[in-house]
């Protein structure tokens, strides 16, 4: 099988499907990481893992919590620490509310009862013989259609 393309599409609120465009930082190997160059041939009935850097749109105040928190326009964070410091700030990535949990004083987790804002991503792989396979990727766990 030969894959040729893929696409990523976001799952609107209303369940339609929308372009998106920007953030996709590319196709990768599963393991090593390494980019994955297209056409790519896969061997019939070997599994194959692969990785699709997707970027997110956090809500605005997220956007400003994350903002002011860093160092300079090239600093990082890890993704652990910026759920950890919206946590604490009752908010998450996309601005839904959420829980904090404290132990002895300290955010030791949190809850999210409300996930309406989580953006939901659509990928699809198209092969030579112009089939499509898709799959949704999204933040928090949920049923599987």
């Amino acid at each position: 099988m030969s894959i040729t393309s893929y696409e990523i599409d976001q799952v609107t609120s209303d369940n339609s499907i929308a372009g998106y465009s920007g953030l996709d930082s590319g196709l990768r190997q599963g393991d090593s990481l390494e980019p994955v160059s297209l056409p790519l041939s896969l061997e019939s009935g070997k599994s194959v893992r692969f990785t699709l850097g997707i970027g997110l749109n956090p809500g605005v105040r997220a956007y400003e919590a994350i903002l002011g928190s860093l160092d300079g326009a090239r600093s990082t964070a890890s993704i652990g620490n910026v759920e950890h410091l919206l946590a604490s700030k009752s908010i998450d990535i996309y601005d839904n509310p959420v829980l904090p949990l404290t132990s002895d004083g300290q955010l030791s987790g949190w809850s999210v009862k409300d996930t309406s804002k989580e953006q939901i991503f659509l990928f699809k792989v198209r092969t030579a013989r112009g089939v499509e396979s898709g799959d949704l990727a999204f933040w928090y766990e949920r049923e599987r259609y």
